[in-house]
């Protein structure tokens, strides 16, 4: 590894976060740096060797295969060990949610270093994509970034594996959360368990009911159900399908179960929704070889 390399970066794609400083070192025995204070997030991860890292919370001794944070505008010194010096590679980040992605990252208030759980190869790879991509062209651009996230992603993946993390931490405003589920909801509908949906919109069951009711006044499984029936409903109005079928294609494979369910949303079962629709419109009640209960 080269002894040092690094791109300083300012240009912002996004005011929520946004790259200013990526590099790579391989220190001198002794080497200090500090007392300093840096503006934004400055990700260390110790790819070999030993150091010590002055905080205002105290003195750490690191070594490899740990991660340290440098916070904005607090000062802190380091130095590499006398016999052992550290290298390490680091990615400095700012913006509106720049202290969310250090908390995702597992550097929440008053953290200021941990053990790394991912391969330390995979930190460097990535910050030497950075550096060796230095053009000011737009797709540059958009590949830093792109790059930067994927740094991030693995200090998050870390975290999630030293069991103290949360694979399914929100990230995102409460409405989009819900506004996804919808959209699944209503393109799934026949098949998807609220479960499936808490993990495919990517935060636990728990949270999901709790932003659900908030917004839309009931549960995910409540929308689900009168999602189904409302598609069912449609289907018993507009073709002449068994409703035995009509269960299934509404997610039932029981039609007990779907009429029981419909009979609760409408106040009357399938068959007698389909001839009092039927009856309103001037339209064959559906005949006579339909699936009763």
């Amino acid at each position: 590894m080269p002894h040092y390399s690094s791109l300083a970066y300012q240009q912002k794609i996004s005011e929520e976060l946004y790259l200013t400083l990526c590099g790579r070192e391989r220190c001198a025995a002794s080497q200090h740096v500090g007392p300093v204070a840096r503006d934004g997030y400055h990700l260390h991860v110790i790819l070999s060797g030993r150091g010590y890292y002055e905080t205002p919370c105290g003195l750490f001794s690191l070594h490899a295969g740990q991660m340290f944070m440098i916070r904005p505008e607090e000062t802190v010194t380091y130095y590499a060990d006398g016999d052992n010096p550290w290298s390490y590679c680091w990615l400095a980040f700012d913006g509106e949610k720049a202290d969310y992605y250090a908390e995702l990252a597992g550097f929440g208030p008053g953290v200021y270093w941990r053990d790394c759980h991912v391969d330390l190869e995979r930190f460097l790879k990535i910050a030497e994509k950075m550096i060796q991509n230095m053009k000011p062209s737009i797709s540059s651009v958009l590949q830093r970034t792109a790059v930067m996230y994927e740094y991030l992603a693995l200090a998050a993946e870390s975290h999630i594996r030293s069991g103290l993390g949360d694979a399914y931490q929100p990230v995102f405003m409460p409405d989009m959360y819900v506004d996804y589920a919808v959209e699944l909801i209503k393109k799934n509908y026949s098949h998807i368990t609220v479960e499936e949906l808490a993990r495919y919109v990517g935060i636990n069951r728990s949270y999901l009911s709790d932003i659900f009711k908030k917004k839309l006044g009931m549960s995910p499984q409540h929308y689900l159900v009168r999602y189904r029936m409302e598609r069912g409903g449609e289907l018993l109005r507009t073709t002449e399908l068994p409703i035995q079928e009509v269960a299934k294609r509404s997610g039932y494979d029981n039609p007990l179960t779907f009429t029981k369910m419909f009979k609760k949303t409408y106040g009357v079962s399938p068959r007698e929704y389909r001839i009092r629709m039927a009856v309103s419109e001037g339209l064959p009640d559906g005949g006579e070889n339909e699936y009763s209960v």
